[in-house]
């Protein structure tokens, strides 16, 4: 892709950030390939599903991609990823990151470097990435979702998987890490991200009409379930990728007029990051240079 700074819908796009995007292409590249070759559904989501609509590429504020997969197809995925991902890519979650807190999956570039505002002094991989979302089904019955979506919440809570869980003061970091060293001593930590993901797929074994990014933000970000039964090519920036052919209901249902550029352009989610494209994360301390 073009690497050169220029401004796109009256916001500037640095060279730097060009080259966040052109390293996040690399990895959705091969995510597509892999999905491709093994019959695996995914979609873009979120975001990125909006700027391949509206912008053919990146939204300019933004700043990653964002991928979402049934959880069967999810699940294969990841196993195929393990495998056909080298380094310096990095396929993360909780089964190859001990202590991961996120209830998703993340590919990332290890050379680089992507510290979110929170995650300054976690010890795990903190490389350049791509979110990577499984879908579950959500039950119609709405006394039952409201008490389903409820225990996903508490139990999130109870294990950390947020974004940004940890506190920018090194000195309150240290000491929920002891706290939480201590409260793992008598608690293994895997087999309770073990629980939650067995709670996620409570009603995956039955059809329900909505499912959902439960791991991520289980009361936001629903779908339909039949949205997933065709997909459709489009092009991302330098490459083609796939999105939900029902993407326009989707996007309204998120955005609502989705092709109006906002006056107030905000980023990700994710907060303020770090990013380094040529320097690996193992390099930094709480963003400084060691």
């Amino acid at each position: 892709m073009n690497l050169e700074a220029e401004v796109i819908c009256d916001y500037f796009v640095s060279s730097e950030m060009k080259q966040v995007w052109n390293i996040e292409l690399e990895m959705l590249e091969k995510v597509d390939k892999i999905c491709k070759e093994n019959g695996i559904t995914y979609s873009l989501a979120g975001g990125s599903l909006l700027g391949a609509i509206r912008h053919k590429g990146y939204i300019p504020w933004d700043d990653d991609v964002d991928i979402i997969m049934p959880r069967k197809d999810y699940e294969n995925f990841l196993q195929l990823a393990q495998e056909q991902f080298e380094f310096p890519f990095f396929v993360q979650y909780y089964k190859t990151e001990n202590y991961y807190p996120r209830g998703h999956a993340q590919i990332r570039n290890s050379n680089t470097t992507a510290i979110i505002q929170g995650d300054e002094y976690n010890n795990f991989n903190k490389g350049i990435f791509i979110d990577i979302f499984p879908l579950d089904n959500i039950p119609d019955n709405e006394n039952e979702r409201k008490k389903f979506l409820k225990k996903l919440l508490k139990l999130k809570k109870k294990l950390g998987l947020f974004y940004g869980i940890e506190s920018t003061s090194k000195i309150k970091y240290y000491v929920k890490k002891v706290i939480r060293k201590i409260k793992y001593t008598f608690i293994d930590y895997n087999k309770e991200i073990e629980k939650f993901e067995k709670a996620l797929k409570t009603y995956n074994n039955i059809e329900t009409r909505q499912c959902g990014a439960l791991g991520f933000r289980p009361d936001e970000f629903k779908y339909e379930t039949q949205w997933f039964k065709n997909t459709i090519e489009v092009p991302f920036e330098d490459i083609k990728v796939k999105i939900i052919s029902n993407y326009d209901e989707a996007l309204k249902r998120q955005y609502n007029d989705y092709m109006k550029i906002p006056e107030n352009k905000n980023g990700s989610v994710h907060g303020e990051i770090i990013f380094d494209t040529k320097e690996s994360y193992k390099n930094y301390n709480k963003g400084e240079k060691i």
